[in-house]
């Protein structure tokens, strides 16, 4: 993994046409996906660069008999500025999956053209993640001849689940583009498992944490003052680990009446790890807040006393730097992402899938949570992944490949 040089101010940057393609956006069924490129886009158009936003999505059978959204379907939005070209369509052969991205192909080069028809040729395109924005971000290059950056977001390197039908896809969309990031160097190391030489050179550049983290005042939080307040913000869903948190919470905790952990979010899981609370006999410590709002999420954060993140795989974990701009000590598990975010300034790791080691992990910030400065963490986190830090980075790389020094930059 290399770095990018020293990056520019945004009053010099020109007014240059970049289009996101993203491998998956939002959509009126699920709003919150692809939020992160949605807030990276709008932060480049606030720099001054002309940004669109090329979406198409898929459903499996289950979710479309759910929504009722069988047929094909186009819309448009003007999104405070950007205009968002979307799709949605059914993945009708879940036995042959590669009938499924061809599918998702075609009707992602139809919403280009359409893009191209109507707002104009993009100077270069930031394909998200090579599975699939990036095979069709080639496909447009072998096309139009526009030079693309892949940035690489899935976790199914990370988790070993890709399979063999989309190495050599994955391998030419990476092989082609004109710069490769991943969101952290495991997962630049993982996608390098798969696609060797043609994921080389890929750089580092992190998601990108919102304003509103680092604008609120920090809190005063006396040393012993007080309950002791573990927080965890995420999906509810197996791959964050939430039993393993239930169980260390309880080994280290449980009947102390003033150490608690307020869980905020929702899923399918919910009911489950309700009932485990109950069986471990915390469930009087353990405070299930429900789906919050981003205000909701800065109020925690600023009103806990750590932040704890259990996953078996995260290729970032936005959420851990969230709560570093809050200035909020961190206790996680190394799974991946949180390796590039987590140090001795702002927390501690623990081995992931090890229920004793974070129990272990929870007591040490306990012990010694006052020793920890809210306003160096915060520091520390603006200088690496606040919008200025990560849209310089950013500058940097789409100058390099429009004044052609990347290795496809003229679309050979």
């Amino acid at each position: 993994m290399t770095t990018t040089p020293t990056h520019r101010t945004a009053a010099t940057a020109p007014r240059r046409h970049v289009l996101f393609l993203p491998s998956w956006y939002r959509s009126p069924q699920f709003p919150l996906n692809g939020v992160f490129f949605r807030e990276q886009a709008h932060v480049l158009k606030t720099a001054g660069y002309q940004v669109g936003v090329v979406a198409p999505g898929q459903y499996s059978i289950l979710v479309a008999w759910r929504f009722s959204c069988w047929r094909y379907r186009q819309g448009f939005e003007n999104d405070d500025g950007i205009p968002t070209y979307s799709s949605y369509t059914c993945a009708w052969f879940p036995a042959v999956p590669y009938l499924n991205t061809y599918s998702w192909l075609k009707h992602g080069m139809r919403l280009f053209e359409r893009y191209l028809g109507e707002v104009g040729r993009p100077d270069l395109i930031h394909a998200h993640a090579a599975f699939q924005a990036g095979i069709l971000a080639e496909e447009i290059q072998r096309r139009y001849g526009i030079p693309y950056v892949l940035s690489e977001h899935s976790s199914m390197y990370l988790e070993r689940r890709v399979s063999f039908w989309k190495v050599p896809l994955v391998r030419r969309a990476l092989a082609r583009a004109s710069a490769r990031t991943a969101v952290s160097p495991r997962l630049g190391e993982a996608v390098a498992r798969y696609a060797g030489d043609a994921a080389e050179p890929c750089e580092w550049v992190p998601n990108l944490v919102g304003r509103e983290f680092f604008d609120a005042p920090l809190p005063v939080r006396p040393k012993g003052a007080g309950e002791f307040r573990f927080l965890h913000v995420a999906h509810f869903n197996p791959i964050k680990a939430q039993p393993n948190l239930l169980r260390a919470f309880a080994r280290q905790f449980r009947g102390d009446a003033g150490v608690v952990l307020r869980m905020g979010g929702d899923g399918d899981i919910r009911p489950d790890l309700l009932r485990l609370a109950d069986d471990l006999g915390v469930r009087r410590q353990v405070h299930f807040l429900g789906m919050l709002s981003r205000d909701q999420v800065i109020e925690e954060m600023l009103a806990s006393d750590a932040f704890v993140l259990s996953s078996h795989f995260e290729t970032f974990s936005i959420v851990l730097a969230e709560a570093a701009a809050c200035g909020t000590p961190l206790v996680s598990t190394a799974c991946g992402g949180p390796e590039c975010i987590v140090n001795d300034q702002n927390g501690l790791l623990v081995p992931p899938d090890d229920v004793d080691a974070l129990a272990d992990g929870l007591g040490r910030m306990r012990a010694r949570t006052g020793d920890y400065d809210p306003a160096a963490i915060r520091r520390d986190c603006a200088a690496r992944f606040s919008q200025e830090a990560v849209l310089g980075r950013w500058r940097d790389i789409y100058e390099g490949v429009l004044a052609g020094s990347g290795p496809h930059a003229a679309g050979g």
